[in-house]
């Protein structure tokens, strides 16, 4: 399994297969050799390869799903660092950095229009002009959670402000009880039990695409007071707190003012 596919997701990945080229090499041919240059990556879909260094002989033996020649993709680095010889027939799908390159720009350029699109749905972002939305979704990062995983936990230091790109995120704030017994041992003497219990309770659910959490701990530069767990595989738009951008400065403003206002109507009411 390429390790890049489980970071890219199902989407990417089939969109992705339409740019890969096949090949097949005869057993015993060099796919390439040591010091060779070139900026192609190779998947092997059947049969074997053998991992060849200078000086050395056999380092490894690749099979079927495995990879090799990624560093000409992701570093741009053409000068291969072993040679790969084909272990009888042997049948690879292969792609160049140039294709690579096109499709990594087109996926970068539809997730922050999938970004623009999200913050305008949020309730924080969507009365801001284009041009601070705009802003704002390009310095978003985004962050992938497999089900289980905590986005933050309580207690931690505040590091981002969240945006619900897809998924499911439960709040829950763990309550720390202490129950005391005391009993009569003598006329003046009491015997003392103490039993300490922590429970957790969940205090609000986010499941709707433009959700936002995590900026209370921000604003008021405090620790985290619950946890945040996914419940499902889960996609974050998260902007750092430490980013002195103004986009983020009015962000923080705004949510000022949001807090405010909301308090306000909370108390009137």
């Amino acid at each position: 399994m390429w390790p890049t596919a489980n970071v890219m997701g199902y989407k990417k990945c089939d969109k992705m297969i339409q740019e890969f080229k096949y090949h097949s090499f005869h057993s015993e041919t060099f796919v390439f050799k040591e010091g060779d240059r070139g900026l192609t990556f190779y998947i092997i879909i059947d049969g074997e390869a053998a991992v060849i260094k200078d000086g050395i002989g056999v380092v490894a033996t690749l099979g079927k799903g495995k990879s090799f020649g990624e560093i000409a993709l992701t570093e741009g680095k053409d000068l291969r660092t072993a040679s790969i010889q084909a272990k009888g027939k042997l049948d690879v799908l292969c792609l160049h950095k140039l294709d690579y390159d096109t499709f990594v720009r087109d996926i970068q350029l539809n997730e922050k229009r999938e970004n623009f699109i999200t913050l305008k749905e949020c309730k924080l972002f969507c009365d801001w002009s284009r041009f601070l939305i705009t802003k704002t979704s390009q310095i978003i990062v985004r962050k992938t959670y497999e089900a289980g995983d905590y986005v933050f936990r309580q207690g931690d230091k505040p590091d981002y402000l969240y945006v619900l790109f897809e998924g499911c995120v439960h709040v829950e704030k763990a309550v720390h009880i202490t129950c005391i017994n005391r009993w009569p041992e003598a006329i003046d003497q009491w015997g003392e039990l103490k039993r300490k219990n922590t429970k957790t309770f969940t205090v609000q659910m986010y499941d709707k695409r433009g959700d936002f959490f995590g900026e209370i701990a921000i604003l008021e530069n405090s620790i985290r007071q619950a946890n945040a767990f996914c419940s499902t595989k889960t996609i974050l738009l998260a902007i750092d707190r430490y980013l002195r951008t103004h986009s983020l400065t009015y962000l923080l403003t705004y949510l000022l003012t949001y807090l405010l206002t909301y308090s306000l109507t909370y108390l009137l009411a």
